[in-house]
């Protein structure tokens, strides 16, 4: 096992800056999701590690080497690609013993690599199969198998699950996170789809044009984010965000359309909003309470658009020009589309924003 350290990274492409200033370490043995848009900088950062990108500055290192320098093929990490990047030519067993027969590797040890690896992804069958008689499934093994027989360092995983359906998907990806645990080799895996993103890291790194918006484990960036670009980027339905101010007299939050009282127990963040300037309250729609009267420190909306989604419900409620989206259960009783609800907040969850820069109170 090794670490990954990157110490004030910078990769520019023209004018464009893909990565900015990065200081990062990626820690022995577990998996780093790095999650973003697409053309955030994720897979040139994932790339400059590998060494496909040379940085414009800063440094790289896997364990105590320092490979900034060094050619891709001398740094001892494996990368998964999203096409799979199998050699239509060979056999399964040949697709994996290519990497051990390019480092001269003796051919009794090949075999004995090959099949001690196929053994341990149950693809001992496909072995004199070629790519083109697999599934995507299984050629998503083979790719993996290829990578594992190395004994790398280091995984470089680059959306290698994007070329799948979405239940063989699902499947893969709880193969993928046991066997890194399993083998607990550093593992560094690129997405652009947070839930794929929060389901697999130990640890989660947000990534938007080139910067680090946030690091931490899966909850705590879901629980406690630190920006309002985690905010809506981390969770579907994303978090609603609504313009307000505060009454610092009796703690109320005040938007045009209503008023809202907050809890003494969020004082210490009461005391550090804006008593006159607009801020944002950011709200999760599972944070959302519905009642079909109303009641004590509830707001009054109209439902506008119901959307099943099998276990929950996605209802979007307007109260004068607010929208809010508002995840509920199909066996609670949902009124007909222009009726009017009744809502109030989970206030323990709910988080506040600088209007101005995003950041988090």
């Amino acid at each position: 096992m090794s670490k990954v350290r990157v110490d004030n990274l910078v990769k520019e492409f023209g004018d464009v800056t893909a990565i900015n200033h990065t200081n990062r370490v990626f820690n022995d043995g577990i998996m780093t999701v790095l999650v973003g848009p697409s053309g955030c900088g994720k897979t040139t950062l994932m790339r400059t590690i590998a060494g496909l990108e040379k940085p414009t500055s800063g440094s790289v290192q896997i364990g105590d080497k320092y490979v900034t320098d060094v050619p891709p093929w001398d740094r001892n990490v494996a990368m998964i690609f999203q096409s799979y990047a199998l050699y239509p030519h060979m056999s399964v067993y040949e697709n994996i013993a290519f990497p051990l027969k390019a480092r001269s590797v003796s051919g009794s040890d090949i075999d004995r690599r090959v099949k001690e690896t196929a053994n341990f992804l149950q693809i001992t069958d496909l072995l004199d199969r070629e790519p083109k008689e697999l599934s995507g499934g299984q050629m998503q093994r083979v790719a993996v198998g290829r990578a594992v027989v190395r004994s790398p360092e280091v995984f470089l995983m680059d959306e290698p699950l994007s070329n799948l359906d979405a239940k063989l998907r699902v499947h893969m990806r709880a193969e993928l996170k046991q066997l890194q645990r399993e083998l607990e080799v550093t593992t560094i895996y690129v997405t652009h789809d947070q839930e794929e993103a929060m389901t697999l890291s130990d640890d989660l790194m947000v990534i938007d044009e080139g910067n680090v918006m946030q690091e931490g484990s899966p909850s705590e960036v879901y629980r406690n984010p630190d920006n309002t670009f985690v905010a809506r980027f981390i969770g579907s339905p994303p978090m609603n965000l609504i313009e307000c101010s505060c009454n610092h007299q009796d703690d109320t939050i005040r938007t045009q359309y209503f008023n809202y009282p907050l809890p003494d127990d969020l004082k210490p963040v009461i005391q550090k909003l804006p008593a006159e300037n607009k801020f944002l309250l950011g709200v999760r729609p599972e944070d959302i309470n519905v009642e079909s009267e109303e009641k004590n420190k509830t707001i009054k909306t109209r439902l506008t658009l119901i959307e099943p989604q099998g276990k929950e419900v996605l209802l979007t409620l307007k109260v004068g020009d607010i929208e809010l989206k508002c995840l509920t259960y199909p066996d609670t009783e949902i009124p007909e589309v222009g009726e009017d609800l009744w809502v109030s907040f989970s206030d323990l969850r709910l988080h506040f924003f600088d209007i101005d820069n995003g950041e988090s109170y």
